[in-house]
């Protein structure tokens, strides 16, 4: 637990440094949700260690909503992904879900960025499919466990149903 300790105040550090840059370079009318819950409390990440994932295969620990106007979605994520380019991030992986199909009808760009040793989660949503989203949440969560798979997943697509950009 001490090693995590110690990898945790350089994420809490990096979180700091991460929300300052995306409050000071996200497009205009951009709003970023969820900054509470930005980081992982050390009891999240023990908890998938102990579900057989390494420190360094956690790509959430530290995780940013930026909810984007319907109208200018695309052309607002290419202008944060330029910011964060430009600061010297590297895209690690890039999931379109609004191009995909995903099982549960998830809308929404997932993106994972790499500093330094650190990997993080920026998730893009819009007004309207953050709403979903959250709506969702526990419905999802129960599913991801395996809990009423059935009725959670049905509940997850209706929500879904008929949205898209």
């Amino acid at each position: 637990m001490e090693n995590l300790n110690l990898n945790f105040e350089k994420y809490r550090t990096e979180n700091e440094n991460l929300k300052r840059f995306f409050r000071e370079t996200n497009p205009k009318n951009s709003k970023m949700v969820g900054l509470k819950n930005s980081i992982k409390t050390i009891n999240s990440i023990q908890t998938k260690i102990e579900r057989g994932f390494l420190l360094s295969e956690i790509n959430d620990i530290l995780r940013y909503t930026i909810l984007l106007d319907e109208n200018n979605y695309r052309t607002d994520v290419l202008t944060v992904e330029n910011a964060m380019l430009n600061r010297g991030l590297k895209l690690i992986e890039k999931r379109d879900w609004w191009k995909t199909e995903k099982l549960t009808g998830y809308q929404g760009i997932n993106e994972n960025w790499k500093i330094e040793n650190i990997i993080f989660e920026v998730q893009f949503h819009t007004q309207k499919s953050y709403g979903i989203k959250s709506e969702n949440h526990t419905a999802y969560e129960n599913f991801r466990i395996g809990l009423d798979m059935e009725s959670n997943l049905s509940k997850m697509v209706k929500n879904w149903h008929g949205y898209n950009l």
